[in-house]
This record gives structure tokens, C-alpha cells and sequence, in this order.
């Protein structure tokens, strides 16, 4: 899976990414977890991968909680249409 390309403007800000669908002229906002997870979903990653950089960065977290909000924010990248999956 990977962070679509076409029609996606990116822009950092401080700790922050904030994404623009040209399609749509919606943003995405992500703090600086969800910021590390798109720059891992700017190259093919999968949600292994995703995981194992969160539970690095922060191995004081539960790896249940960790699973469950990038599992979340997966979902929510999915419903916008930003990320591509191949089947």
C-alpha cells in the first residue's frame, strides 16, 4: 500500500503534514505520529512495517494501541481515497 500521488498536494509544517486532494479540495491534517506513517506511505510499506517504526518510536505504548490507531488511521486514509492498495 502506498499514499496516492495524482491529485495530492503535501505540505509540511513544522512536526505536521497536511495533505490537499485537488480532486476534492479536501485537507488531511496528520500530527507527528500520523506524519511518520505518511512518509512511510510515500514508498510501498504494509502494516507491518507501519507498526514496527511506531512501536520503536514510542515502545511504552501498548503494541495493541499502537495497532489500533494505525488501524484507524488506515481506515480514514481509505474513506478520503488517498491511499492505493494492490489486491
Amino acid at each position: 500500500m502506498r499514499l496516492r500521488d495524482e491529485g495530492l498536494s503535501r505540505q509540511t509544517l513544522d512536526d505536521e503534514i497536511v495533505l490537499l486532494d485537488l480532486h476534492t479540495s479536501m485537507y488531511f491534517t496528520a500530527g507527528s505520529t500520523g506524519a511518520v506513517l505518511l512518509r512511510l506511505l510515500e514508498s510501498d510499506t504494509d502494516r507491518s512495517t507501519l507498526l514496527h517504526s511506531l512501536l520503536e518510536r514510542y515502545p511504552s505504548t501498548p503494541p495493541e494501541t499502537i495497532a489500533a490507531d494505525v488501524d484507524a488511521f488506515l481506515a480514514t486514509l481509505r474513506e478520503r481515497g488517498l491511499l492505493l492498495e494492490e489486491s
